[in-house]
């Protein structure tokens, strides 16, 4: 597993002109920088209608043909025979639409959801292409780990800083090496909504809080989502120490939660810093989520065997 560069996916859009604008010339090209990708609980699509949604937005040419081939599918690599084959992403990225608020970072009176309009050739004023959507995790002071030592996540995607740590290729549980790299994504919850979320208090005083399926790297070197996890489990310490979760609380949490991923797609270059233990970036609940439940942070790891 390498980590790589994170960069914030959010693809925003201006807002529209006129009262109704046709997908066509509107969306093919947002005018601001795509910078998030959105979390978006209350425009939250199974798999199947992420995939009609997407095939409407290529033939209504919403987004470009590179755009849908890249969410609608995905490369997998055979561990044991390194041979890759083409196939459906398991969870596609969606674009998701409506009003966004640039200065609040969410999404101003609810989605606007073709799906409820049959799915009609133009959105109307002010909705427009706000972006695609996919799970995020941290809430807003949970400190993530940058060459520029620890911050915390929304400070971080505030100022969109560019450099993270990540798990170096070579590293084992024994000798975990972190370098710095280019962020690829920062990811945001779209609007305020309820997330479920699990704190993980360790013997050293540790604690980091997240969402319940949030990635986190288990002291046998297994990624594992953080509502998987029991008392006396252990965690990673960034520095490969393995501490033991002495204590476990579950609660609501309303408001907005982040995550971000590097530019790098390699498996132990997704492997990031956060509050001092060693995280799954964002890859991890969606392309990279048939890793979960798999040793990726090996005893003894071959560089040839990973992608």
């Amino acid at each position: 597993m390498q980590l790589k560069d994170l960069n914030v996916s959010l693809v925003v859009g201006a807002a529209l002109m006129s009262s109704t604008v046709s997908m066509a010339s509107q969306f093919k090209k947002p005018a601001v920088n795509s910078i998030y990708d959105l979390r978006c609980e209350n425009d939250s699509l199974n798999t199947a209608t992420a995939r009609v949604r997407l095939l409407w937005a290529k033939n209504s040419k919403i987004i470009p043909l590179r755009t849908f081939n890249k969410w609608y599918y995905t490369v997998v690599i055979d561990e044991d025979t390194l041979e890759s084959k083409v196939t459906l992403d398991p969870l596609p990225y969606y674009p998701t639409f409506g009003k966004w608020d640039a200065a609040a970072k969410k999404v101003v009176g609810g989605y606007w959801k073709p799906e409820a309009h049959g799915m009609p050739d133009v959105v109307p004023a002010p909705n427009t292409w706000i972006g695609s959507c996919r799970a995020s995790c941290y809430t807003p002071y949970q400190q993530i780990l940058t060459d520029n030592g620890y911050m915390e996540i929304q400070d971080a995607l505030d100022s969109l800083y560019p450099t993270i740590a990540t798990v170096k290729l070579g590293s084992t549980l024994e000798s975990v090496d972190l370098e710095f790299s280019d962020i690829g994504k920062y990811v945001i919850s779209g609007d305020d909504s309820l997330h479920d979320i699990v704190t993980l208090v360790t013997e050293d005083g540790g604690e980091i809080e997240v969402t319940d399926n949030h990635p986190l790297v288990d002291g046998k070197g297994y990624i594992r989502e953080a509502k998987t996890f029991d008392i006396g489990d252990q965690l990673v310490t960034e520095d490969g120490l393995k501490v033991s979760i002495t204590a476990i609380d579950s609660k609501e949490f309303y408001g907005q939660v982040y995550n971000y991923e590097p530019k790098q797609e390699s498996l132990l270059g997704n492997i990031v810093v956060a509050q001092g233990f060693l995280n799954g970036s964002a890859r991890y609940q969606s392309s990279y989520k048939s890793y979960l439940d798999r040793e990726l942070v090996r005893t003894q790891i071959d560089p040839n065997l990973l992608p």
